[in-house]
């Protein structure tokens, strides 16, 4: 009777299998090869991410091949075998640099391309699973907006402004 009750695991439009990069794995070679290679997949985006996360940043080679080792090493390996091979949380982990990066992007370099890919990115980390981090990176993002309005719309501090304010 539970069953009947619930949604299945295959109805939940929350789960990493909307995300092509574990349906494709998951086709090609198989429930268990498959696993173990999106598992692999996740990483690889990870360190990637934070590496064009380093860069946009403004960080250099090293720096950001030093932050996207630590993306790739931070918990996409430890999520997936700690939850049995539940790919929503890594695969969205994994995607968190890029999401930024492409944010930072568009913010810098305002293009049609940039802007596509963003939405692309964003929506991917939409349909892989946990809606947590899609969340918080939601509220990161709205806080570099409202940061990158006030930048366009406050002047910018002069000494002699900031020295009117001290006083006051």
């Amino acid at each position: 009777r539970v069953l009947f009750r619930s949604i299945p695991y295959i109805g939940n439009p929350y789960i990493s299998i909307l995300n092509p990069f574990v349906l494709v794995p998951l086709w090609v070679a198989g429930p268990i090869n498959g696993a173990k290679i999106a598992v692999i997949i996740a990483c690889t985006m990870a360190g990637a991410g934070q590496y064009w996360l380093g860069r946009v940043a403004g960080l250099g080679r090293l720096a950001s091949f030093a932050s996207g080792a630590l993306g790739l090493s931070a918990g996409s390996f430890v999520i997936p075998i700690a939850t049995g091979f539940s790919f929503a949380g890594p695969m969205q982990h994994a995607l968190i640099g890029a999401v930024l990066a492409s944010f930072l992007s568009v913010m810098r370099h305002r293009s049609f391309g940039r802007i596509v890919i963003a939405a692309l990115v964003n929506a991917l980390m939409f349909y892989t699973g946990f809606l947590y981090y899609w969340i918080g990176i939601g509220f990161v993002i709205g806080i570099f907006t409202i940061g990158h309005v006030w930048k366009q719309v406050a002047p910018a501090p002069t000494v002699g402004r900031l020295q009117q304010i001290g006083r006051a």
